[in-house]
This record gives C-alpha cells, sequence and structure tokens, in this order.
C-alpha cells in the first residue's frame, strides 16, 4: 500500500512512520451495548492522538447505549475507577456494560389477590425487576363475585379481563389492577297473560343496572289481562315476593292462569206429571215441558212427596232417559 502526502506527492513505501520517544499507544473498546470510551486528555504534550507517556494520568468517559450502564472498567486503575496511569507501553482499557434492570411494582385494590408477572424476573435481574422492552405477562385474581375493572400501566388499559400484558419502558414502572362487585342482572317476565312484575329497588347501589350477590329484592307489581288471574311466583325464596340475588344472572317469572269459568245455568222450567195406573206396579208417565227451552229428562227433578217409595224405581228409569221433553 502507497502512502500518498496531502499534495499528492508519492512517499516512498519503504519509509518508515516516524516513531516520537517514549509515547504509547492507548486503545480503548467495550463489551456490551454502547460506544467505546473516549479519552481526556486526548494525548500527552508532544506525542500523537491517542498516544501518552508514562504516568499519564487519563479519564474516561462511557457512552452506553439506552437501556444500558457501566458495570466495570477492565484494566484501568480499579474495576470501580474510569481513570488509566499510562505504563511505559502499549495499552488497552475497556468498558463493560450491562443491561439495566427496572423495577416493576405490582399492586391492586381490595377485592382480589395481588397480580401475578410471568416471568418473574429477566435475566440477570432479581425477582420483579427487568430490562427494557422485555414483554410480561400478567394475571389478576379476583375474589368471588367480584371482576376486573381496570387495568393501569398495562399496554392494553381499556381492558377488562383477568390477563394483560405490560412492555416494559426504560424507567421503573407501576401496574395496578382494579377490582369491582360484579352487577348481576335480573330478568322479570311471567307466563299466561298480564305484566312482567317489578322489581324493588331497581338496582344496588354501585349498580348502574342489576344487583350485587346477596342483594334482597322485593318483586310485585303483577298486572293480569282480563279473564286472567295471579297463581304464583317461579324463582323467588320459596315462593314468597322476595329474592335473595345470587352469584349470576337470575330470572324471576310471575305465572297468570285463566280464571274459571262460571258455572252453566240450568234451565229453568216447570214440569206437568200426570200418572197412569193400570194394575199391580204398572204405570204410565205423561209429562209436559212448560217451560221455554228444550229440558232433557237427565236434567228434571221430580218431588213426589206421597208414595215416592212407590214409584222411585220407575222414576229413576225415566230419568236415564236422553229424550228431549218438548
Amino acid at each position: 500500500i502507497k502512502e500518498v502526502a496531502v499534495k499528492g506527492t508519492p512517499i516512498p513505501t519503504n519509509t518508515p512512520r516516524p516513531v516520537v520517544a517514549d509515547c504509547y499507544v492507548l486503545t480503548l473498546n467495550h463489551t456490551g451495548e454502547g460506544e467505546n470510551p473516549t479519552a481526556s486528555p486526548t494525548n500527552s504534550d508532544d506525542c500523537p492522538l491517542n498516544q501518552y507517556r508514562e504516568g499519564a494520568s487519563i479519564t474516561l468517559s462511557a457512552v452506553p447505549e439506552m437501556g444500558w450502564e457501566v458495570n466495570s472498567w477492565t484494566d484501568t486503575d480499579a474495576a470501580d475507577s474510569n481513570i488509566v496511569t499510562m505504563p511505559a507501553n502499549d495499552h488497552t482499557a475497556f468498558v463493560n456494560y450491562t443491561q439495566i434492570c427496572y423495577t416493576l411494582s405490582l399492586s391492586n385494590s381490595t377485592g382480589g389477590s395481588p397480580i401475578s408477572a410471568d416471568p418473574n424476573n429477566s435475566t440477570d435481574c432479581s425477582p420483579g425487576e427487568y430490562h427494557a422492552n422485555e414483554i410480561i405477562a400478567l394475571t389478576a385474581d379476583p375474589d368471588e363475585n367480584w371482576e376486573v375493572s381496570s387495568w393501569e400501566g398495562t399496554d392494553d388499559p381499556t381492558s377488562t379481563e383477568e390477563t394483560s400484558i405490560v412492555t416494559m419502558p426504560f424507567e421503573d414502572h407501576e401496574v395496578t389492577v382494579i377490582y369491582s362487585e360484579i352487577c348481576y342482572t335480573l330478568v322479570l317476565s311471567h307466563t299466561g297473560q298480564g305484566s312482567d312484575p317489578v322489581a324493588a329497588p331497581a338496582n344496588s347501589p354501585g349498580c348502574p343496572v342489576g344487583y350485587l350477590a346477596g342483594a334482597e329484592i322485593q318483586v310485585g307489581g303483577t298486572n293480569p289481562a282480563d279473564g286472567w288471574e295471579f297463581d304464583s311466583w317461579t324463582g323467588t325464596d320459596g315462593g314468597t315476593n322476595m329474592v335473595t340475588m345470587p352469584g349470576s344472572d337470575h330470572e324471576v317469572i310471575a305465572n297468570y292462569i285463566q280464571e274459571a269459568p262460571p258455572p252453566t245455568p240450568v234451565p229453568v222450567c216447570s214440569v206437568n206429571v200426570r200418572l197412569f195406573s193400570t194394575g199391580d206396579y204398572k204405570a204410565t208417565w205423561e209429562i209436559t215441558n212448560t217451560g221455554d227451552e228444550p229440558l232433557r229428562m237427565s236434567q228434571l227433578r221430580v218431588d213426589f212427596p206421597d208414595r215416592s217409595n212407590e214409584y222411585g224405581d220407575l222414576l229413576s228409569l225415566l230419568l236415564q232417559s236422553k229424550k228431549e221433553i218438548k
């Protein structure tokens, strides 16, 4: 390789580079993510750039990437020192970068257990600490009849699911889960013909609609249609008009039945009866309907104050007839 002077004048390749007596080269390097350190001063007096005389004191400055920090130094005056005292020879010094472990704080409101995180920590971090951009799965654990109302500090703070995720930022961070009691739906319906019942109170405190588990509710307001009447409750406490709200959606039914029809009126009429007798226990009957409507014999009632025993059998046979008396 030929060396070229600034003005383009060739320099013979066999010409040795100038050497300054007692100036030694300091090489700077790094491990991890970041830049090589910089030195101050950049050289000793009368020495080229990055060259120093024996005993020169050089201060090194590190430039880590975001999310990284200085962990230690190698071949400086000490592992925790950024000072190099130049030896009487060329020398190399290192800065060692390591990822920062940020703290993730997890908290919760009343109504459930603490949040669990997976993983529990990043590699080389203590429990509850993570590197930036680590994705952490979070799980909430609400008590019975409670649910997740909201998350704070997660990637999706609008979620109401029991699971969520957080991407660790470049700083300490906090995630909170808010629990709330579940508002269960009470459905009011009916069978037969009539209105749905109504409930009092209309809802539990804190519930826009619905009720908390264990709420005591009175149902009523039944209004049967014409020809119908209220019969019974389904879904109440023992068939009463009280409901203890369970830990689930629930239905109460008002049962209507048709009113019993009025009894069929018996035709009003009178009957003339005349008996003709021709010998022992031989008789014929002459019966005349004096009413306005036809009358079946089975509807006829005849009282004989006298001689009822004598003619009772004959009368019974006659009343079994299906003939109409005109």
